[in-house]
């Protein structure tokens, strides 16, 4: 599947599960984008992947949710996560070979101009990985965890979650 743009829960709830060696590419794409809105997306499996070409945002201000498991693997330019004023985002990444790629700014609980009183929260497990050019954690957020997050800069405000550190 190739999309200009991907909204996932557009006027209501999405859903979408990348499986098996599926490929999803978007130039942009959003997960709960409005207040009402719910989108979820989950790569799963070796091969499984979800290539975002520049912005994606997950839980703007909606509630989006994101999962990458067993090798399944998601790349993008800029991502957010819960970005805005009654956004929620969720995303953990599970599994050996579990991999979000991010080449420039990730920011969490905020956007990059600033913080934002939405919620975040970022797991990376048993072997997944987290790479990005930069990361900015803001205060309505959390890093958890037992596997890697890969960064040129870290700039954070918010929480590691006690006993679950971050390599």
């Amino acid at each position: 599947l190739n999309s200009d743009i991907l909204n996932i829960g557009a006027s209501g709830q999405g859903w979408v599960r990348i499986e098996d060696g599926g490929r999803v590419t978007a130039e942009r794409s959003d997960l709960g984008f409005q207040s009402y809105e719910i989108g979820m997306v989950e790569v799963l499996g070796a091969g499984s992947t979800w290539d975002v070409n520049s912005q994606l945002r997950i839980g703007v201000d909606g509630y989006g949710g994101m999962s990458i498991e067993d090798g399944g693997r998601v790349t993008s330019a800029v991502a957010g996560v819960g970005t805005a004023s009654t956004g929620a985002g969720s995303v953990s990444v599970v599994g050996a070979d579990s991999v979000w790629s991010n080449t420039g700014i990730m920011t969490l609980g905020g956007q990059e101009a600033g913080p934002g009183t939405g919620t975040a929260s970022l797991g990376i497990f048993d072997g997944g990985l987290v790479e990005s050019g930069n990361v900015v954690v803001w205060g309505g957020a959390e890093l958890r965890g037992n596997a890697t997050l890969r960064t040129g800069m870290l700039t954070m405000w918010g929480t590691v979650r006690p006993g679950n550190s971050i390599g």
